[in-house]
């Protein structure tokens, strides 16, 4: 696999972690996590899955993330953290 193609992949799967969060899909993020280790993958403005799960108040979903590893200290472009 060249890297252009792993990049496209990467983004791809950031992509979809991203909308099953937002979806508050439970059962899609736990598939695509056990495929795809990386919980700490970032949107353009930095917010990482944890983040939009925190804003959205979405309890199960912040639980699954945290339970992968996703790291509760990082913050986005602006230093704001949700958690």
């Amino acid at each position: 696999m060249d890297t252009t193609t792993s990049i496209k992949m990467t983004t791809l799967a950031i992509q979809n972690l991203f909308g099953y969060v937002e979806e508050e899909n439970l059962a899609a993020l736990r598939a695509h996590l056990d495929r795809f280790k990386d919980v700490d993958g970032r949107s353009d403005n930095g917010q990482t899955p944890l983040m939009l799960a925190a804003e959205q108040g979405s309890l199960e979903i912040v639980q699954e993330l945290v339970r992968r590893g996703a790291n509760v200290n990082l913050d986005d472009v602006n230093k704001k953290k949700e958690i």
